[in-house]
């Protein structure tokens, strides 16, 4: 039994590779690769998108936008549910380093839902 399973996978392995098309593919991506400006887009320009947040809206939209500036037909967005809204929306927050030298910090508040349903009561951690 564990011959016949050798036997056959060192057989399966003698397929010829076109190393033409991998290096073709590898040149693709080097050449036309547009993952830096999709990440840049849904990652730092979108910004934090907390449910019921601004932020959220702010990601829909976003995301939009991409799937009609890459031709998709009849983009839109779907709601799985409603979100309420008020209580994730980051209203000011500042840190500062200031030993050995001056620097700000743009911190994020974390939340986490205690078990409750209002989530503008969430605690801060």
């Amino acid at each position: 039994m564990f011959l016949m399973i050798g036997v056959s996978s060192v057989m399966a392995q003698n397929e010829k590779i076109d190393l033409s098309v991998a290096q073709k593919i590898k040149q693709e991506e080097r050449l036309n690769s547009d993952i830096e400006r999709l990440s840049y887009r849904l990652l730092d320009y979108a910004g934090p998108r907390l449910a019921g947040s601004d932020g959220m809206e702010r990601g829909y939209k976003i995301a939009k936008e991409m799937m009609e500036e890459y031709g998709l037909s009849n983009p839109r967005i779907e709601f799985a549910r409603e979100w309420p809204r008020g209580g994730w929306d980051i209203q000011k927050a500042y840190a500062a380093m200031t030993l050995p030298y001056y620097i700000p910090v743009f911190p994020a508040p974390l939340h986490r839902q205690m078990g409750r349903m209002d989530r503008s009561k969430a605690k801060s951690f």
